[in-house]
């Protein structure tokens, strides 16, 4: 047998992957297997991968993805809260305005009822804890312990948002109750995996 990229040469081995004959400068053997310089780079990639994985540990994983999740629940509830703190009072003095925004104001009415200032302040808080969240959740996903703490905190100021702003409440429902039980969640396994950051 040939070997595959050197025709010219005899093989001294057969790559477990492909199957194709390797003379000894193409042969790579790692744990006692024979592979071709392919296959080799792409078994020390994935277990490259799965040391990184490895390193960061499951709970820390889970919880980046926890805070990730998180955030994109406070910009959403942080941006319709501005909006409707903006669009709200607005829309009582402009018929064109109510027209146009009548059916989005009644699906949230309960909403509505708040003081705008006061939405607009809670939307931008939700907003803002929303944002560390996201950036917190992918700086956890690279083994950061100060972001590891960041994202306990907007958690822990987030669950204050809920208990302090009714409307969140208001809007957001019965899913503040899923956003508080995974906030607890990823408290608990940043403390669990705390050994995993660096």
């Amino acid at each position: 047998m040939k070997c595959y990229a050197h025709p010219d040469r005899e093989a001294v081995a057969v790559c477990i992957v492909c199957k194709r004959g390797v003379c000894k400068s193409c042969e790579v053997i790692m744990g006692g297997r024979h592979y071709c310089k392919e296959h080799a780079e792409k078994h020390l990639v994935r277990e490259g991968r799965s040391a990184v994985y490895q390193e960061r540990g499951s709970a820390i994983t889970i919880a980046s993805i926890l805070a990730v999740l998180g955030g994109v629940a406070g910009l959403v509830v942080g941006f319709l809260l501005l909006m409707i703190g903006l669009v709200g009072p607005a829309a009582a003095n402009s018929p064109i305005l109510f027209s146009t925004f009548a059916g989005l104001l009644d699906y949230f009415s309960a909403v509505t009822s708040y003081p705008a200032d006061q939405t607009l302040l809670v939307g931008l808080a939700a907003f803002l804890f929303g944002s560390v969240g996201i950036a917190a959740g992918y700086y956890m996903w690279r083994r950061s312990k100060r972001a590891a703490i960041l994202a306990a905190v907007a958690a822990f100021l987030g669950e204050a948002l809920l208990v302090g702003g009714p409307e969140v409440l208001a809007l957001a429902g019965a899913f503040t109750y899923v956003y508080a039980a995974a906030t607890i969640l990823s408290i608990f396994l940043i403390v669990y995996g705390w050994k995993h950051l660096k």
